[in-house]
């Protein structure tokens, strides 16, 4: 403990104050020789087992090998980097006491002596499972929604010759993701006696679960087909849970060997003709209710597949497999003629029955809406390009939604030309308002750690450091020579205060706090110019102004986190805002001079990205992130708004507080 000579009461008030484990190692013994008490909480281990014990007691043996690795590279290598950076910042999953595993963020710098020199590392570490948990859930039901999507359009266009093979490939690519044993696809005879049609893929060194070979005819166990003719969804997390009554579901004899399955009904025209499931031989799975949801979306789309098939070889496919979507969804021929819609897209114009057939799209979306939007996007889908977008769209039925609009060429049997365009438009307005309902919970806790901080711990610390102030003073009076070591102790406390308070004002920055967007803008500048010596203007009428305490709101958080960016990666000297008007449509970019964005971080998923995009929606607007014409990155909001009477329409450049 003497390393924490003349700060451990400063740790241990830290330490009281936040929900994070705060650690302390010793590098020339590289064992623990401070730990709070939430490290119990997080990594199960008592804070007086922790201290004395050597790094990595809580790691796996990879993980603990590792660590070392790198605490030795940082050391070594010290005295050519910054000497004020975080040593680390990871994300790693430990296993706490009796099993549980838990994700965590560490956060980590070294502590110095008087020269300089790295004698500690000092480390506060979080738990994020709970995050972890939700953003894979998250992820994995957006992946398979676009693994559904892909499939479906892929169905689209495919030969009714291809149908079959079609089907075998989407059960792998489906099977794969779910990380199953199976997936299969049955047809029933018409007395759902006999399996008279089956397709299956299967894991390696799996057997076949539909009790006879792909195509042959087999008996389907009689409990499930029982359930699926009342349109039942199958679901069985354990199969030795099964009733009696379901003796034949499992084993030989036209069972399935299995685990756990999933299964759903296919229903057409009203009678089960098959049913299409998930097996997991090796292990117990369970499977969400979101996850049944999308299978059953599966299940429609293979069912169209075979009404397709059914009707007419000659039958567009898109007019059948669209049917059952709850999605709109219009094609319309190289004339932009409206061919054939659905009955989400008549209803949500407002029509009858085959009233949108034969009608030109500019008449169905409106001369503004077709001509800004749906008109060029329609002519790039004819050269062969799919364009996927969202836009804020005013329905006669429905009213104003939030829509994400997809379009895709439709390649016909002559030759695979061009014969028309597919246009899917989805309704994710529910989606926008859950996202907007976590952010809003976000940002409240965001800001009430900022004030906690702001409120407590700096003024805590700020009576620390009074009191250093006093101690100095009493010494300097007798003349005692460790009076300057006091006054050290009083200024290290003042830099971490106005570190806390940094930290409390980007947790709650001052929206709303000035009736003056612009305002607030150029003080956000004037501080990323002063503490990055970055060189800030803002391009806008002398005039220009936000009203909407809303839209405020949202676009200086969008604006704050391009900079952020720039700050992180991009290396520039020089940002410019702008703010641009085309009639009612506000343009707001934010361009730097460094080394530009990349493909692949274009198109990843970031959070940071992901929440820029979101506020855009917030405001009824759309957000892009692209290589600016003369290099550099540039990041554009575009969204309506009436404009105040009085707005200049020059705009004209003004330099940060100038």
């Amino acid at each position: 403990m003497q390393i924490l000579r003349g700060r451990e009461d400063f740790l241990r008030l830290i330490a009281d104050n936040v929900r994070d484990a705060i650690w302390v190692l010793d590098i020339s013994t590289l064992r623990y020789i401070y730990a709070n008490s939430y490290c119990e909480e997080i990594f199960g281990i008592p804070a007086e087992r922790y201290i004395g014990s050597p790094v990595g007691i809580n790691m796996d043996r990879k993980t603990r090998r590792e660590t070392r690795r790198i605490i030795a590279d940082e050391t070594a290598n010290d005295h050519g980097r910054d000497p004020d950076r975080s040593l680390l910042y990871v994300g790693m999953e430990v296993e706490k006491r009796g099993g549980r595993a838990v994700w965590t963020e560490t956060k980590a710098s070294f502590v110095r002596d008087d020269s300089g020199r790295p004698i500690a590392i000092l480390g506060v570490t979080r738990d994020i499972t709970g995050r972890r948990r939700m953003e894979e859930t998250l992820r994995e039901r957006y992946e398979f929604e676009n693994l559904i999507t892909l499939i479906a359009t892929r169905f689209i266009n495919i030969p009714s010759d291809e149908i079959d093979g079609g089907i075998r490939h989407a059960l792998k690519l489906i099977g794969d993701f779910a990380r199953v044993d199976r997936c299969y696809l049955a047809l029933l005879s018409s007395d759902r006696r006999c399996i008279v049609g089956a397709y299956e893929w299967r894991a390696r060194g799996i057997g076949p679960g539909l009790g006879a070979s792909e195509g042959a005819s087999a008996r389907p166990p009689r409990w499930l087909v029982e359930r699926h003719a009342r349109f039942e969804t199958v679901h069985v997390p354990r199969m030795d849970d099964l009733p009696a009554a379901a003796g034949g579901l499992r084993g030989a004899g036209g069972g399935i060997e299995a685990k756990s399955m999933v299964s759903v009904p296919l229903v057409l025209d009203g009678e089960l003709f098959g049913f299409f499931g998930l097996d997991s031989v090796r292990k117990y799975k369970s499977w969400p209710d979101d996850t049944i949801a999308l299978l059953r979306i599966v299940g429609e789309i293979f069912v169209n597949l075979f009404k397709r098939r059914k009707a007419d070889q000659e039958i567009s496919l898109y007019r059948r497999i669209v049917a059952y979507m709850k999605d709109q969804m219009v094609f319309a021929d190289v004339a932009m003629v409206v061919r054939a819609a659905n009955e989400e897209f008549i209803r949500a114009f407002g029509l009858r029955g085959d009233e949108a057939a034969g009608r030109p799209l500019a008449e169905l979306f409106g001369p503004g809406w077709f001509d800004e939007i749906i008109g060029p996007s329609f002519q790039s889908c004819l050269s062969g390009r799919e364009i996927f977008f969202e836009q804020l769209c005013e329905y006669p039925v429905p009213g104003l939604r939030y829509m994400e609009i997809s379009m895709y060429p439709f390649k016909g049997a002559r030759r695979g030309a061009v014969e028309g365009v597919i246009i899917n438009l989805r309704d994710i307005t529910g989606r926008l308002k859950v996202e907007g309902n976590v952010l809003a919970a976000a940002q409240r806790e965001r800001q009430r750690i900022g004030m906690e901080l702001h409120d407590g711990v700096s003024h805590q610390l700020l009576g620390v450091a009074i009191r250093c102030r006093l101690l100095y003073e009493r010494l300097k009076e007798r003349s005692i020579g460790e009076a300057q070591e006091a006054l050290a102790v009083e200024n290290g406390v003042n830099r971490a205060i106005e570190e806390v308070r940094s930290l409390a004002r980007g947790l709650m920055p001052p929206v709303g706090e000035m009736d003056n967007f612009r305002e607030l803008l150029e003080e956000m500048l004037r501080e990323m110019e002063g503490c990055h010596s970055i060189d800030c203007v803002i391009e806008a009428p002398s005039s220009f102004r936000i009203d909407d305490a809303t839209v405020a709101a949202q676009l200086y958080y969008i604006i704050s986190e391009a900079l952020a960016n720039v700050i992180k990666h991009a290396g520039a000297r020089r940002v410019v805002i702008g703010f641009n008007w085309t009639g009612d449509l506000l343009a707001v970019r934010v361009r730097d001079d460094g080394v530009g964005i990349g493909d692949r971080t274009r198109e990843s998923s970031g959070l940071g990205l992901a929440l820029m995009k979101h506020r855009a929606r917030l405001i009824g607007g759309t957000l892009s992130v692209q290589r600016g014409r003369g290099g550099g990155t540039e990041v554009v909001c575009k969204f309506r708004m009436k404009r105040r009477d009085g707005h200049e329409r020059e705009a004209g450049g003004k330099r940060k507080g100038a």
